[in-house]
């Protein structure tokens, strides 16, 4: 058996969908496919690789440039037919994310040849995130994906149950698989020490993260709350942060040596960090559709280190995260109920602190390791379609 694997990410190396896509791909292998992936890496010059037992085509060209780039994405529908051609027949073909025209083209080519055709559903977009809101492009995209493009001809795998619902109520077969990786080739080397708290931010705030309410929390701290406290801030600089995040100098200012940027960084880099990090920090809507469909996976990957999240509760996070467990419960998203939150961490002994970052690695252990999910993708694989 054959599964093709379609994507506009980077691969091997990517961001977090990148990832997902991997171990998605490894779960097929586990239920006996031959896997490739096609998506936009490195220049493979169009010939076919391999990446940990996955094969796999880069249909980005060899020149870059703005026009470079336009060309591929133009050309993308016509180079998937080839790969299809060439390296055909296929009985599953997955989307990810794609141009809308090689969707169109992939849904016609699956049913004319009775293939199998599944979508990764990972998130729905909130107007609210966008300059126009409902009348910005990609938004418009993505409802259009969502109501009509993605029906019952695709079986889905869905990575929260706000959008394993949404599927199941249009009466579409779904499988719900979290966010997943190799927990067992994360390193959870903690170097945490009984003097400070560290807690570490990483990523790109945007309208996903709100850093603000973070940040303006701990300057809530007093002067002698803030001697314990430093919070180490990965992915945007101070003057970013201002710009991006509306954060004010002076609130900046005053927090002094409790507040670290390290800027830009590469994913091994963030890794370090996490080493060195008691907990880490995510604070999102408890509201918008973005907040409720999604899955953060930095949550996951830094449970899979060992290191506990202090956070509110979105998405399914409640099924995961338990309070001075494997971390510590914001109530509500606002700057007072994250210091209060962070007083609450302050008050932890170090032994506590420790066997939180050991709970914090067996959560991921027991939830997010991909083997986990080796039967709820051969179910979907063989399921009818619903009543």
């Amino acid at each position: 058996m054959k599964a093709l694997i379609l994507s506009m990410y980077k691969y091997p190396d990517g961001f977090a969908e990148t990832v997902r896509m991997h171990y998605i791909a490894k779960l097929f292998q586990r239920n006996g496919y031959e896997v490739i992936i096609v998506a936009r890496g490195e220049c493979t010059e169009f010939k076919m690789k391999e990446y940990d037992g996955i094969s796999y085509l880069s249909l980005r060209g060899s020149r870059n440039g703005r026009l470079n780039k336009l060309f591929d994405f133009i050309w993308f529908t016509k180079h998937i037919k080839h790969v299809i051609n060439d390296n055909g027949p296929f009985d599953a073909i997955l989307v990810m994310t794609i141009p809308t025209s090689t969707l169109i083209y992939v849904k016609r080519f699956a049913k004319e040849k009775r293939i199998m055709l599944l979508h990764d559903s990972v998130e729905w977009y909130s107007h609210e995130q966008f300059r126009f809101g409902r009348i910005s492009l990609e938004y418009r995209k993505k409802e259009f994906w969502m109501k009509h493009l993605i029906d019952n001809g695709f079986k889905i795998i869905a990575i929260s149950k706000y959008l394993e619902d949404y599927f199941k109520e249009k009466k579409m077969v779904v499988a719900r698989i979290p966010v997943i990786m190799d927990v067992t080739g994360v390193s959870k080397n903690k170097k945490v020490f009984d003097s400070k708290i560290t807690i570490l931010y990483a990523g790109s705030p945007g309208k996903k993260d709100y850093l603000s309410i973070v940040i303006e929390g701990l300057a809530l701290l007093e002067s002698e709350e803030l001697i314990n406290i430093k919070l180490v801030v990965a992915g945007v600089t101070k003057e970013q942060l201002c710009k991006i995040c509306g954060v004010d100098q002076q609130v900046i200012d005053r927090l002094g040596d409790s507040l670290q940027f390290l800027g830009r960084i590469s994913r091994d880099k963030v890794i370090e960090a996490l080493e060195f990090a008691d907990f880490t920090v995510l604070l999102r809507s408890p509201t918008q559709r973005y907040a409720k469909a999604g899955f953060p996976t930095k949550v996951v990957e830094s449970l899979a280190s060992g290191t506990p999240v202090i956070c509110n509760l979105t998405s399914d996070l409640s099924d995961y995260i338990k309070d001075k467990i494997n971390g510590i419960i914001v109530s509500e998203c606002t700057a007072e109920s994250f210091a209060e939150s962070l007083r609450r961490a302050e008050k932890l002994t170090f032994e506590e602190r420790k066997a939180m970052c050991e709970e914090a690695h067996q959560s991921a252990v027991k939830y997010f390791d991909y083997r986990l999910y080796q039967s709820a993708l051969a179910e979907l694989i063989v399921k009818n379609k619903e009543g």
